[in-house]
């Protein structure tokens, strides 16, 4: 299956696709023991968790991302900040800030678009909350 399916499946705004190609990378991976191919089958689970406001769900496909990432002796300091949209639908607007910062600095200095793209993408979630609950009077 064709990584490129997942953006696909994004771009046409249909779910029930994107289940099903997430799935069969992860089964595919897991299938084979491809650890580093269950990875960014992981990162497309746990999105599509976070954008289906299943946190809990996606807490567990990125605490087993950080251990495969430590296990294969990966970069586990750039993959902790990969949660930071899910930090950001949490609520922890701090934290979020701070790791959209670190996110967005690593990714320039490493030429990685797609993290600064995630970066940004979580920045604006927290700006939108902080809108929505003001204009809720919660603010």
């Amino acid at each position: 299956m064709e990584p490129g399916g997942t953006f696909l499946a994004n771009e046409l705004w249909d779910p029930d696709a994107y289940h099903l190609i997430v799935g069969q990378l992860e089964a595919a991976a897991r299938g084979q023991g491809a650890i580093l191919a269950l990875q960014p089958a992981l990162l497309a689970l746990l999105a599509g968790e976070v954008r289906e406001g299943r946190f809990s769900s996606a807490r567990e496909h990125y605490a087993e991302l950080l251990e495969i990432t430590e296990a294969v002796g990966g970069f586990t300091g750039f993959y902790v900040l990969l949660d930071i949209e899910l930090v950001a639908w949490e609520g922890d607007e701090e934290i979020a800030r701070k790791k959209v910062a670190s996110l967005i600095e690593a990714a320039t200095a490493t030429g990685t678009g797609a993290c600064i793209l995630h970066g940004y993408l979580a920045l604006a979630r927290i700006h939108r909350f902080d809108s929505l609950l003001e204009s809720l009077g919660l603010w």
